[in-house]
């Protein structure tokens, strides 16, 4: 069970990391193809906001203000091999997707240890079965609250 946590976790990691930006108004001055890399500061960003979620959570849900990730936790070594995964499906190079096993086992091993995310994902689970959380419960919370997410979502990007 753990193992299947974890490799979902690897697969959202990548989707997200694979996800492609809208496309602007103005045609860009080189188009973007599949065998388009995608730029390391684009997966910077994204992993910075991966991590800054994670660190709200602890801080948050398990209330330790002062908690922060390990900076191997979705760090260089992460991006590199996202970047490596990336390249080769992009290309389509089939043969070489064996070698790709090794950066998705990096990938889900790093998160596993560094991130702790294994922990999040029980400890919501048990939360939600011992309270008998809903999904009608769920939106109803979000309902109640959506103006002070927006409200401090607007004071973060101001």
């Amino acid at each position: 069970m753990k193992v299947a946590r974890v490799l979902i976790m690897v697969a959202l990691l990548c989707l997200l990391a694979l996800a492609k930006k809208k496309p602007n108004p103005k045609p860009d001055p080189e188009p973007i193809t599949p065998d388009t890399p995608i730029e390391k500061k684009d997966l910077v960003y994204k992993f910075t906001v991966a991590r800054g979620f994670l660190e709200g959570v602890y801080q948050g849900y398990y209330r330790q203000p002062r908690f922060e990730l390990d900076s191997r936790c979705l760090g260089d070594d992460t991006i590199s091999a996202i970047q490596g995964f990336e390249m080769i499906v992009g290309q389509k190079k089939f043969l070489q997707w064996y070698d790709t096993m090794t950066d998705l086992y990096m990938i889900a091993s790093t998160t596993d240890k560094y991130c702790n995310v294994q922990k999040i994902i029980t400890d919501s689970t048990v939360f939600v079965a011992e309270n008998e959380i809903t999904g009608q419960v769920i939106y109803e919370n979000f309902s109640q609250n959506l103006f002070n997410v927006i409200d401090k979502v607007n004071n973060i990007m101001s």
